[in-house]
C-alpha cells in the first residue's frame, strides 16, 4: 500500500492506494483503499496530515507483514508439535522442519494445482510430477547437491516424499516445458501478496558454467564471470523488481555478448504481461546505444551506468568542467547535465537524449 496524491480537474486529492494485476487482462491496477479527499482542505485543517497519513500507510504494510510472519510461525509450530519423530542410527529422534517454511510458501503459490493442471493437460506422465519436483525444490534450498544425493538424502525430512531417482529425472523435462507458464502463474501469485510495482525492474546478466568441455547449442564457450575459462557454460539474463524478487529470466548460449540479451528479454516481458512503461536499471555491462535505442523505442526508460574513461570527448569535457556541481560535503559533489548522442543502427541514424548524474567522491579518486 502507498499514500498517492492525484489531481482530478485541477485539483489535488490524496488516497491510499495499492497496486495489483488484473487476472484477465495481465495489466496492471490501482485498488482505493482508503479516500481522504482534497489535499488543500486537509492541510487547511491540518498542516501535518500528509506526514500523518504517510506513517498510518507504513504501519498497515508493517501490520500486514507482521499478520504473514506470524501465520508461517504458527504453521511450524503446529507441524513441529504433530509430526512424528524419525529415528537417527544413536537413538535420538532427528527431524528436518526447515522445509515446512519453504512448503508454506509452495502452498500459498498454489504450485501443486499448477503442476496437476499443466501435466494433466500437456503430458501422459502417470505419476505425481509434484513430489519429485517439491523434493528437488526443497533440497535444492536447504541441501544443495545432485539429483541422485537429493534422492538419497529424502528421508532426511520429517515427511515422506514417496518418488523415484527416474521420476525426479523424467519430471525435469515437463518442468522446463512449463518454465514461461511457471513464470506467469508465480507473478500472478506474487502480486496477490504484495504491492509490487512493475514500473520498475533491474536487470543483470551472469554466467554458470559446467564441469565439462563438450559444447552444444546451449552450453558454449565464452566470457566467464567464474574465471571458468575452459569449461562450457550458458549465459543468463535475470530481471527483477523494486523488491528484489525475479520477474523472470532468459537463458542465451554460453558465447552471448551481455548486450544482445536485454532485447529478447524485455520483448517477451512486454508481450506477455503487457507492460507499457518501466524504467530499467542496468550496469554498464549493458550500456550499449543500440540496446538505449531500443528501449526507448518501445517506451521504456533506463537508469545506466555509463563509463566516462571510454566516454566521448563532450562527455569528458562535461564532467571535468567545475561549473554545475552541487557540494553535499568537501568529500562529494555531483551535477546532472543534458546529454546528447548519435548511433547510426541499420543504416539509420539516431538521437538519444538523456540525462548525465555525475558524481565524485574523495574516497573514490584515492582508491
Amino acid at each position: 500500500m502507498y499514500l498517492q496524491i492525484f489531481k482530478n480537474r485541477d485539483q489535488e486529492y490524496v488516497r491510499i492506494a495499492e497496486s495489483y494485476r488484473d487476472p484477465e487482462t495481465k495489466k496492471p491496477k490501482i485498488r482505493v483503499i482508503q479516500n481522504f479527499g482534497n489535499k488543500e482542505k486537509l492541510l487547511a485543517e491540518n498542516p501535518n496530515a500528509i506526514e500523518e497519513l504517510q506513517k498510518k500507510v507504513d504501519q498497515m504494510n508493517l501490520e500486514k507483514e507482521h499478520t504473514e510472519v506470524s501465520m508461517a510461525i504458527q504453521r511450524v509450530s503446529a507441524f513441529i508439535e504433530h509430526a512424528s519423530a524419525q529415528p537417527s542410527d544413536a537413538g535420538a529422534p532427528v527431524q528436518n522442519y526447515g522445509y515446512e517454511v519453504y512448503q508454506w510458501l509452495w502452498d500459498q503459490l498454489k504450485l501443486d494445482s499448477f503442476l496437476q493442471y499443466r501435466q494433466k493437460k500437456e503430458t501422459n506422465i502417470h505419476f505425481p510430477t509434484k513430489m519429485p519436483i517439491a523434493l528437488m525444490v526443497y533440497s535444492r534450498l536447504l541441501f544443495p547437491g545432485s539429483k541422485r544425493s537429493t534422492f538419497e538424502g529424502k528421508d532426511r525430512f520429517a515427511s515422506e516424499f514417496p518418488c523415484e531417482l527416474e521420476q525426479m529425472y523424467r519430471a525435469l523435462p515437463f518442468l522446463a516445458s512449463q518454465k514461461n507458464q511457471l513464470e506467469e502463474h508465480l507473478n500472478k501469485q506474487i502480486s496477490q501478496f504484495f504491492d509490487r510495482n512493475l514500473s520498475v525492474a533491474f536487470y543483470d546478466v551472469t554466467t554458470y558454467y559446467f564441469e565439462s568441455v563438450k559444447a552444444d547449442d546451449l552450453k558454449k564457450f565464452g566470457y566467464s564471470k567464474d574465471n571458468k575459462v575452459n569449461q562450457v557454460q550458458v549465459v543468463m539474463g535475470l530481471l527483477i523488481d523494486d523488491k528484489g524478487i525475479p520477474i523472470s529470466y532468459e537463458l542465451f548460449p554460453g558465447n552471448t555478448n551481455d548486450f544482445k540479451t536485454l532485447e529478447p528479454v524485455l520483448i517477451r516481458l512486454k508481450e506477455q504481461y503487457g507492460i507499457s512503461k518501466m524504467i530499467i536499471t542496468a550496469d554498464r555491462g549493458l550500456n550499449s546505444k543500440k540496446n538505449l535505442v531500443f528501449l526507448k523505442s518501445i517506451g521504456f526508460e533506463y537508469i545506466m551506468s555509463y563509463k566516462i574513461r571510454s566516454g566521448s570527448k563532450a562527455a569528458k569535457a562535461m564532467v571535468l568542467e567545475e561549473e554545475g556541481y552541487t557540494y553535499s560535503s568537501t568529500d562529494f559533489k555531483w551535477k546532472k547535465c543534458g546529454f546528447q548522442s548519435t548511433v547510426r543502427i541499420d543504416s539509420k541514424s539516431h538521437e538519444i537524449q538523456d540525462q548525465l548524474l555525475v558524481t565524485w567522491s574523495l574516497k573514490r579518486e584515492r582508491k
